[in-house]
């Protein structure tokens, strides 16, 4: 998932009170967006949240998409950071775990960051991802997919690796895209639950296809 490129902030904090000040800023923000279940606040309604004057907010931000991109900055980052542990797994792990506890591996910190974080379904909702960030695909987390079908399943082609890294990647989209008013705790069974299992069900059926191609090569 590519960075914002232009305006994300109108100056950058010098000292780590202007820092805080930013972060301060982007929680309010996150807030805000559960608050109204969308991207529909006004400046002086961020500031008054934030307990910041107006001036303030204008000194780091030149307007609210400004805002808005950097807390997407904030959410790549804390996906960065998901990805760095996931790839620390072992090899051996990937290779040996069922396909459900491979899924629940691969997904379950990020369902747990949404949670925490239930400002990125509105995000994505409306597709903030995608407004001045470049592409949306998060090419490392793609490439980690496709490293755990290779490791799981290793005389497939590598179209079908690629074609079901793909699938293993935007499936939990959709999931992201359910419509929850707020951070309305009653519909999250829906992403994590029914997630997982999907996903689990899609592992098992490319499995049993790859297991059944090997067998009938090998008659």
């Amino acid at each position: 998932m590519s960075m914002p490129n232009s305006r994300t902030r109108k100056r950058t904090p010098a000292q780590s009170r202007g820092e805080l000040r930013v972060s301060i800023i982007l929680d309010a923000c996150a807030r805000l967006l559960v608050k109204n279940s969308s991207t529909n606040f006004t400046m002086h309604g961020l500031a008054q949240e934030a307990k910041t004057s107006i001036g303030s907010l204008y000194h780091f931000f030149a307007d609210k998409q400004a805002v808005i991109d950097a807390l997407v900055v904030r959410h790549v980052e804390g996906g960065g950071k998901i990805l760095e542990k996931l790839e620390s797994v072992p090899d051996r792990q990937w290779i040996e775990w069922p396909p459900r506890t491979v899924m629940l591996e691969l997904h379950s910190l990020n369902i747990e960051y949404v949670q925490k974080n239930p400002e990125v379904r509105i995000l994505w909702n409306e597709a903030r991802f995608n407004t001045r960030n470049g592409s949306v695909v998060n090419l490392g987390l793609l490439a980690l997919y496709e490293k755990v079908l290779t490791l799981r399943m290793p005389q497939a082609s590598k179209a079908q690796l690629r074609q079901s890294a793909q699938a293993l990647y935007r499936l939990p989209m959709g999931f992201l895209l359910w419509e929850v008013p707020g951070d309305d705790q009653s519909s999250w069974g829906v992403f994590t639950e029914e997630a997982p299992r999907a996903l689990t069900a899609y592992l098992e059926a490319i499995e049993r296809e790859y297991a059944g191609n090997m067998l009938t090569c090998a008659v």
